[in-house]
């Protein structure tokens, strides 16, 4: 099996019981810029190349629901990550 390497956080995918006050505070305290907003989620940009770093999006709880990593190619195996964590 060969190792995948992963080369950078690419972005993250946070929800949030109130997208307002988050949108809020990465705009405001982050200084994140909105890039866009599709099917209620938010896309916020920083000072790099890639288009997003952040989104956001309304969630009954808070958590992490994706986290996106730049690498050359990813393993089949990695597709068992794909499913929501709770904060907290």
């Amino acid at each position: 099996m060969s190792k995948a390497r992963v080369q950078a956080l690419r972005s993250v995918e946070l929800g949030f019981t109130d997208l307002g006050k988050a949108l809020a505070f990465f705009t405001k305290v982050w200084n994140l810029t909105p890039v866009g907003e599709a099917e209620g989620v938010h896309y916020l940009r920083g000072s790099g190349a890639f288009h997003h770093i952040l989104s956001l999006r309304q969630t009954p709880r808070p958590g992490l629901i994706r986290m996106v990593f730049d690498a050359p190619a990813a393993p089949a195996s990695m597709g068992c990550m794909r499913r929501p964590w709770p904060l907290g």
